[in-house]
């Protein structure tokens, strides 16, 4: 898949069009993307999906709930739900493996 669609579905997973109003840059979903490479030119979109829904909800972590004109507004919802949909993506991200070496055992140099 070119880079171009997987920067388009992976702005839909996010739901983040690519407008004036758009979160994250493509630069910026590169970035994520190059962090989940499985292998060239393939790339775990639910993990760097999650990445980038976790990054959106810190940079509305400081939004606060408040009312005004009798009018309630719970800005923290938000980051709720980013966080939510987030969780969702990272039930479905590949799994990662890690080589790891004990000094433990005589002989052993790796498992």
């Amino acid at each position: 898949m070119a880079l171009e669609d997987l920067l388009t579905r992976l702005r839909s997973m996010i739901h983040d069009p690519a407008s004036v109003d758009q979160v994250f840059s493509d630069d910026d979903l590169e970035t994520i993307l190059a962090g989940k490479e499985i292998s060239t030119g393939t790339y775990d979109l639910h993990g760097a999906a999650a990445d980038a829904l976790e990054e959106w909800a810190a940079k509305v972590a400081l939004q606060v709930d408040f009312q005004a004109d009798g009018a309630s507004y719970r800005l923290s919802q938000k980051q709720e739900a980013l966080l939510r949909l987030a969780e969702r993506h990272r039930r479905q991200q590949s799994p990662t493996t890690v080589t790891m070496a004990r000094g433990d055992i005589a002989g052993e140099e790796s498992l």
